[in-house]
């Protein structure tokens, strides 16, 4: 088997995923003999290929892969690889040759997570960049977060409350009830209680690690107030939902935890003072964990 065309494949798969044995033996099969994926290895000047997972036309999980971008049926996932620069992958360049970029429903969106949340961050502590190009870098943000929120209002009354796919931070979520607070009683009182939720991260990154630790313990109330609520008639906080609050709320942990070890020179620095930061993280992470599971 050819070690590129294996290795391409799993991370795919991996980002497409997950899926059930039979659909990920089927898939794995399917892209170890596509032509477009063999064109992007071979030819130099194929610099991209598009994988995606939608619904054909007798309403089942079809895999379509592609050297362009296209649209076919109602795309459920979708992953880019691109190479880094002009050229043929091989075995020893493969890792540094390509760049997986995961894509979700909304292609604003994800750019805004990616800029928000990585290469912004990383671009403003590098100091590469100076007062003109940090102004852009700032007023695409922005457009981008209003760009988002445009969207989310247009498609609030087409999308469906198991759609989540738009929903990428704790603020997305309080925008999204917010947005149908006027007319149900039942979503002012899910705004009330993830109000609530989006302040207690509030500065979270000025907080000291034992303050977050006890940050894990009040996020971990307000989330079970939200669940266990029943102040209305009608469903609850819908599973789908709360898993996926859950994910963003982790993230935010996540977040604190790389922004304190980012401070810290992980190879040269004070040995004691790097342990301290990797205990740090730790108990942050394994508190978030075994919070969920008591």
């Amino acid at each position: 088997m050819d070690p590129r065309l294996s290795f391409v494949s799993s991370q795919l798969l991996l980002y497409l995923g997950p899926f059930s044995g039979s659909d990920e033996k089927r898939f794995k099969q399917q892209l170890l003999t596509d032509a477009s994926l063999a064109n992007f290895l071979n030819e130099p000047n194929t610099m991209l290929v598009v994988a995606a997972l939608y619904k054909n036309e007798s309403n089942e999980v079809a895999l379509s892969v592609a050297n362009e971008i296209e649209r076919c049926g109602s795309i459920e996932r979708e992953v880019h690889i691109v190479k880094r620069k002009c050229g043929t992958v091989d075995e020893k360049n493969m890792t540094q040759q390509i760049f997986v970029l995961p894509i979700s429903e909304s292609p604003v969106q994800s750019l805004l997570v990616s800029l928000s949340q990585v290469y912004g961050p990383r671009l403003r502590k590098s100091n590469v960049l100076d007062k003109k190009t940090t102004s852009a870098l700032n007023i695409l943000e922005k457009g981008l977060e209003q760009a988002a929120g445009r969207n989310l209002s247009i498609n609030k009354k087409k999308t469906s409350e198991v759609d989540i796919s738009a929903i990428l931070s704790i603020a997305d979520e309080v925008n999204y009830w917010k947005s149908l607070a006027s007319d149900s009683d039942r979503a002012e009182v899910f705004l009330g209680h993830l109000t609530r939720l989006q302040a207690a991260f509030q500065n979270i990154l000025s907080k000291t690690p034992d303050a977050v630790l006890i940050l894990i313990d009040e996020v971990s109330n307000l989330v079970a107030d939200l669940w266990n609520n029943s102040e209305f008639d009608g469903p609850g906080y819908l599973q789908v939902r709360m898993e996926n609050l859950l994910k963003l709320c982790a993230t935010e942990f996540v977040k604190y935890v790389i922004d304190k070890g980012g401070k810290v020179d992980t190879w040269r620095g004070p040995i004691a003072e790097v342990r301290q930061c990797l205990e740090s993280g730790l108990q942050i992470c394994l508190g978030w964990i075994l919070r969920l599971s008591s």
